[in-house]
């Protein structure tokens, strides 16, 4: 299990999440399968399920492997975009390892910061290049998963890959999946045991 948060800054205050489907959709890619995980399969019961809990947070259960976050879909409206467009998804280009231990990891706070106007049906839009950072607020999100899911966490932060920042890089781009991996130094952002 892979726990976690979400903060998510438009305009300076960070953003509340509300009801279903008022929530970021991140999008995963596992590097040894070259398989994309979506919502629906990172929330594991269904298509009404949330993956971000309203205040940030969450717990994914995932197998052991190496895994990036691919893209977030922060805001959940119906204005027309393509999969590659920078105002409708951020590409945070962060990793993490979890491995065969049978403790739950602890990923930090990825907080991404950017402008956001809205139109006149309030659909919104990303008006900047994202600040993406990952933050440790273990000592608060560890009661939290303790609390809500019933585990304990080791702490084992995401990383920043810089080659992956701001790539488009989901199910629908067109962006080779292998070339696209190695151009990432993967030995030094995930050490393997």
């Amino acid at each position: 299990m892979a726990c976690g948060r979400l903060r998510f800054v438009a305009n300076g205050e960070e953003v509340k999440w509300g009801a279903i489907f008022d929530r970021p959709t991140p999008t995963l890619f596992q590097i040894e399968t070259e398989r994309f995980i979506n919502r629906i399969e990172l929330a594991g019961d269904g298509l009404f399920t949330e993956v971000i809990d309203r205040d940030g947070t969450f717990c994914w259960r995932l197998g052991p492997g190496s895994y990036f976050i691919s893209s977030i879909f922060p805001f959940q409206d119906d204005s027309p975009y393509s999969s590659a467009d920078p105002g409708k998804f951020v590409f945070p280009g962060v990793a993490f390892q979890i491995d065969n231990s049978a403790h739950a990891v602890y990923l930090g706070t990825l907080k991404i910061a950017v402008s956001v106007r809205s139109d006149f049906m309030r659909n919104r839009r990303m008006t900047t290049r994202p600040s993406i950072e990952v933050l440790d607020e273990f000592d608060t999100d560890r009661t939290i998963a303790k609390e809500r899911h019933g585990v304990t966490l080791e702490k084992k932060l995401m990383v920043r890959v810089p080659e992956l920042e701001g790539v488009p890089f989901n199910q629908s781009s067109r962006i080779e999946v292998p070339a696209l991996l190695r151009a990432v130094p993967w030995f030094l952002v995930v050490p393997h045991r």
